[in-house]
């Protein structure tokens, strides 16, 4: 039994990765667009009716993407202690998240490995797969550069890094007016991108949730210097490594789209 999957992540198993894999690495601090990116990508156009028309990059290409947030928040169903971690805007433990990362992306591949078993018709799509807020900490990135470059074949080549960036001020209003599907991970903001239907999701009518990280403009604040202090200046390692860094500056959702997508036309 493996744990519920929410369309969103990435890499390190014993199954060995074909060329066609690619990776996709967004990075940011909270409230800065990576959960709404990464959907806007997993989403198939004909399906997909918030942005203007997108470009030709999800017709070419079979985004998978997993959350890291999504994924430590289920598991804090039955968690107590990391829910309260998360509440606090704390880091969760390394291990933990390292290993519910890891069993989520074996499950993710070995259902595209699957299917594309059964499927004799056409050829495979090439395949991005979405890593949405991970790794967080120099630990998590240490662990990935050793572990996962023979394993997943990460590497400069075929990895692709987006820094989302946000002004403190966009980010607390952003936080502070968000709304979440929790099943799907899917966000809603009450003045830039609400619902159809007042409190519930779009696809399924259920209600939606206000984070409780997302209430507090104290733990708020405590996440982004969380990011600026302990994630960012794993960036400084990733370009050591030899990994090219995209930064994309605030803006609206359809302006970071067109920016993220624009620039993987050209890689």
């Amino acid at each position: 039994h493996f744990p519920r999957l929410s369309a969103r992540l990435f890499f390190c198993f014993p199954m060995p990765l074909t060329p066609k894999h690619r990776f996709l690495l967004f990075l940011g601090p909270p409230g800065c667009g990576k959960g709404t990116q990464s959907h806007l990508l997993t989403t198939p156009p004909s399906q997909n009716t918030r942005t203007s028309p997108p470009s030709s990059v999800p017709h070419r290409h079979k985004f998978l993407s997993i959350s890291a947030g999504d994924v430590l928040r289920r598991e804090s169903k039955s968690n107590v202690s990391l829910r309260k971690m998360l509440a606090e805007g704390a880091f969760a433990p390394e291990e933990l998240t390292r290993t519910l990362m890891e069993t989520n992306v074996q499950h993710l591949l070995q259902l595209e490995s699957d299917q594309e078993g059964g499927n004799t018709s056409s050829a495979p799509p090439s395949r991005t797969i979405i890593l949405d807020g991970y790794p967080r900490t120099p630990h998590q990135l240490e662990y990935i550069l050793d572990k996962w470059h023979d394993s997943v074949h990460l590497n400069a080549h075929n990895t692709s890094i987006f820094e989302l960036l946000a002004s403190t001020e966009a980010i607390m209003e952003r936080l502070q007016g968000r709304s979440i599907h929790l099943d799907s991970g899917r966000t809603y903001h009450e003045k830039y991108r609400p619902p159809r239907m007042p409190g519930l999701d779009d696809l399924t009518r259920e209600p939606l949730t206000r984070r409780e990280d997302d209430s507090h403009p104290d733990i708020i604040q405590r996440r982004i210097q969380n990011y600026n202090h302990v994630s960012r200046p794993m960036l400084d390692t990733l370009r050591a490594h030899g990994f090219q860094i995209h930064q994309v500056p605030q803006g609206s959702i359809d302006e970071v789209h067109q920016h993220i997508t624009n620039k993987l036309d050209q890689l």
